[in-house]
């Protein structure tokens, strides 16, 4: 008995083996292990990905059923009688695929297949060569096109499960047909929410069709992944939302918002399906000249949560704000293309990310930020502390390592903070801190000499006076005009379009100059090496002893620029 549980377990083991050196290493240590390579009844889960299927069948000798999850060319000129079952699983080359598909030999040897795409199309068109197929993934999440092929689909004799999923858009066509005629195939319908396709069907219709899922008949399944007025009526089965594009699951479950004051069924939704985030998300159709002005209606979202203390993020898009009123525990909040009414408490969470929002000033309490970012939404977001209203956007330079601001080009001033005092002010019209590298964009002089960066890229606008850096790995100007141009110890200094009156260094690894103009440079220490791109490059004068006597093997080069 122990013996067999071992080969069943080493059989284990050689499914998930990722390459055919692997699986040969593995039957190279003994004969038992090689018996147990051939005597599988299906090969590798991965292996198609990077070896052809001749090699495959040649390494599994008795394959009842080869598993293929991408085709790396067309296997349309294997013999019949070496090919066993095929499992075609996805993520593998759509027109490879399609080309298998429409060959004389591949579909009559497929049992199972995930199509999407063309595939969908390549299976409508040889639906009746696919005489062993027992279970078919039709998959729309990046393409609705093809639906048409549905029916010929569901007419394979031979299927015995289909699995469909599919945006709301389509819904029509995915259930235009008699499934009483079927009741040997369970039928599976997973619907989610995209809001391009609905724009559209919007768009071309000018009313959205409600198809009566619930009255197919048993062996028919719909679930919804998004939480909407039809779920509550139709009592279509909820399932949380994944997604096929990332591969993983999401933690987050969608919400139409005509159904955002259910706070009990939401609350209760979430619990069930072990997920802490919440997300709105109305119809973008600002771009679609079809649709005018009079028949916009941007859905209504009003709500509060206060007391939900399983809500940690709410995602929010395309719709409009009525009073609502946060979770205490909130730890995200993301508003995209919003207009906002009236938010009833301060925004006091980790992490915000607002585009686009206009309407009721936002009141951001900053101390706890730790990501944060604002596109073309400044007006409306004022930042706080302590309940005084403060005159700029402020963050804590040890707790925030995100900071995204810009503005549609008007400039605007940033202060870093660290340890309850604010060391820097900034003037510019482009923020963006990640993780220690911050570039900058039109920007005025100031001084940073508190904080180690590790990179710097900027450009200036006009004449800064001062420009003052601490140690920093890796710094990039360009376009500046700076009088005084400081910094402490840098791996790697690169000045592009510059002319500086002054520029102080302790120390530098490299120094890299191109259309730049320096009128002093003063060392503290030294700089490893120098290099000057081209003619226009200039260096006046410098403190020889510790940059040219530092640098004797290019001295020669250096004092050609000296005027």
């Amino acid at each position: 008995m122990t013996s067999v549980l071992e080969f069943v377990f080493l059989k284990n083991v050689v499914l998930y083996l990722e390459t055919i050196n692997d699986v040969i290493k593995f039957l190279m240590i003994n004969k038992k292990l090689r018996s147990v390579v051939e005597s599988m009844y299906i090969n590798t889960y991965n292996l198609s990905s990077s070896t052809t299927i001749e090699k495959i069948l040649k390494i599994f000798p008795n394959l009842d059923t080869l598993y293929i999850n991408s085709i790396m060319s067309p296997i349309c000129t294997l013999s019949d009688t070496s090919i066993p079952l095929i499992e075609a699983n996805k993520s593998m080359s759509s027109s490879s695929l399609v080309e298998s598909m429409n060959s004389n030999w591949f579909p009559s040897k497929v049992r199972k297949i995930h199509v999407s795409w063309k595939e969908i199309e390549a299976l409508g068109i040889n639906a009746s060569c696919f005489t062993q197929l027992k279970s078919v993934f039709i998959d729309f999440t990046f393409n609705e096109d093809y639906s048409s092929y549905l029916p010929k689909i569901y007419n394979i004799k031979s299927l015995e499960k289909v699995i469909v999923l599919f945006p709301e858009s389509i819904k029509r066509d995915v259930a235009n047909y008699d499934f009483s005629t079927r009741r040997d195939v369970d039928f599976i319908f997973v619907m989610f929410y995209d809001e391009c396709s609905l724009v559209r069907t919007s768009v071309e219709s000018g009313i959205t069709h409600h198809v009566p899922l619930h009255l197919l008949p048993d062996n028919v399944k719909v679930y919804s992944q998004f939480l909407s007025q039809d779920v509550l009526d139709y009592a279509y089965h909820f399932i949380p939302k994944f997604s096929k594009k990332v591969g993983e699951f999401q933690n987050i479950i969608c919400v139409s918002p005509n159904l955002s004051e259910h706070n009990e069924l939401i609350e209760k939704t979430m619990k069930t399906c072990y997920v802490d985030c919440v997300q709105f998300v109305g119809i973008d159709i600002s771009s679609y000249e079809k649709y005018t002005k009079t028949n916009k209606e941007d859905p209504f979202l009003k709500f509060n949560y206060i007391d939900i203390k399983t809500i940690r993020g709410i995602w929010i898009k395309y719709v409009s704000l009525g009073k609502i009123t946060l979770p205490q525990n909130l730890k995200i909040l993301t508003l995209q293309n919003v207009n906002g009414i009236s938010l009833e408490n301060e925004i006091n969470t980790e992490e915000i990310y607002i585009e686009n929002y206009s309407g009721k000033p936002l009141k951001v309490n900053y101390k706890n930020l730790k990501k944060f970012l604002c596109m073309n939404s400044m007006r409306y977001i004022s930042f706080f502390d302590n309940n005084q209203k403060l005159t700029n956007f402020r963050f804590d330079w040890d707790v925030c390592d995100y900071f995204l601001v810009k503005n549609k080009g008007n400039s605007f001033k940033i202060e870093i903070e660290k340890e309850n005092k604010v060391i820097s002010q900034i003037k510019t019209s482009s923020f963006e801190l990640v993780n220690g590298c911050l570039t900058l964009n039109e920007c005025d002089g100031f001084t940073l000499t508190k904080i180690s960066l590790n990179e710097l890229k900027m450009n200036g606008k006009g004449l800064c006076e001062t420009i003052e850096l601490g140690d920093i790995k890796t710094v990039l100007i360009e376009d500046t005009n700076v009088n005084n141009l400081i910094m402490g110890t840098s791996n790697d200094v690169t000045l592009v379009n510059c002319n500086v009156k002054v520029f102080k260094i302790v120390a530098a690894s490299l120094l890299t100059q191109r259309n730049t103009r320096i009128q002093r440079i003063d060392v503290v220490e030294t700089i490893g090496d120098t290099i000057i791109e081209n003619d226009n490059t200039f260096i006046d004068t410098t403190n020889e002893k510790n940059f040219l006597e530092t640098n004797k093997d290019k001295q020669k080069e250096a004092n050609c620029f000296i005027q």
